[in-house]
């Protein structure tokens, strides 16, 4: 198996730059001048794959590691599941001892799953689940011709989601493999300052929104609209009555994010026969 690694460096300026050019000539640098964000850094990554006919593209945070088997069975799975367009290795905690304490999420999807893993009896290579984060993809060279890559509108946070709304809307399955494992470091990584103040980080909650609603039926989505954003303004009703003139803002500001948010997923979701924005042209 040949592999050829591409890093996308979001305009760093930590000297990361040239510790890979001296230690690790052999990688690919991409190098943005700014922080375009998750979504259009991985698409460039996306375009030289696609350019050097890749058969397959692994995804893998800044943040996550793989351990010496995860490719090779990530794709042995992959070729025997052609169905399967995108698929995840289980994540553990940094130290490797735990789950990651968002994983369970998406476990939580598929009974099976659960179920098997609780008896440490595995009865399937791979499990179907409608989501799981961006953080470890192995992407078939299939699904990235027909969908492309990440929607440039999300900068950091819910790219992920529309991708796989996007996936299964052609007919891909999406699953996690219970045998291949990386290390998702989240927990002891430090946030910089622009991290704790950007956009993304403060609209954390309206990403859970995109990902919980990710894969249910436009219905389903506008009567879970409405429940969002009742529960805000009776939030808002409730902090008024207490002479709070702080609080009542922040939920004004959640309540029109909400209706951006649903704006974005509906249109996403609103796509008949046609194949849809490709972000890679």
């Amino acid at each position: 198996m040949k592999c050829h690694i591409v890093l996308i460096d979001n305009g760093s300026i930590d000297g990361t730059t040239d510790l890979i050019k001296t230690n690790f000539p052999g990688i690919e640098l991409i190098e943005n001048e700014l922080n375009v964000g998750f979504g259009q850094a991985n698409n460039l990554g996306l375009k030289s794959a696609l350019k050097a006919n890749a058969d397959f593209v692994f995804l893998l945070n800044q943040d996550a590691y793989v351990e010496n088997t995860t490719l090779e069975m990530l794709i042995k799975v992959s070729m025997a599941n052609e169905d399967y367009g995108i698929i995840s290795p289980i994540h553990l905690n940094g130290q490797g001892d735990a789950l990651d304490y968002k994983f369970t999420n998406y476990i939580f999807r598929n009974k099976q799953l659960l179920y098997d893993a609780l008896k440490n009896h595995y009865s399937s290579l791979i499990y179907e689940v409608p989501f799981v984060n961006a953080a470890a993809w192995l992407i078939t060279k299939k699904v990235i011709s027909e969908i492309g890559g990440f929607d440039p509108i999300f900068y950091h946070y819910g790219e992920d989601a529309n991708f796989c709304q996007r996936a299964i809307f052609h007919g891909f399955k999406i699953g996690i493999v219970p045998t291949a494992f990386v290390k998702h470091d989240r927990e002891t990584r430090i946030k910089t300052k622009h991290e704790l103040f950007s956009k993304g980080y403060f609209d954390n909650y309206l990403i859970e929104l995109k990902c919980k609603y990710a894969d249910i039926t436009l219905r389903k989505s506008t009567e879970n609209v409405k429940y969002e954003k009742k529960k805000i303004i009776k939030l808002f009703i409730k902090s008024l009555m207490k002479l709070n003139i702080l609080v009542p803002l922040k939920y004004v500001k959640q309540y029109n994010l909400i209706k951006k948010t649903f704006k974005v997923i509906f249109e996403s979701r609103d796509i008949t026969s046609e194949k849809g924005s490709h972000y890679l042209n």
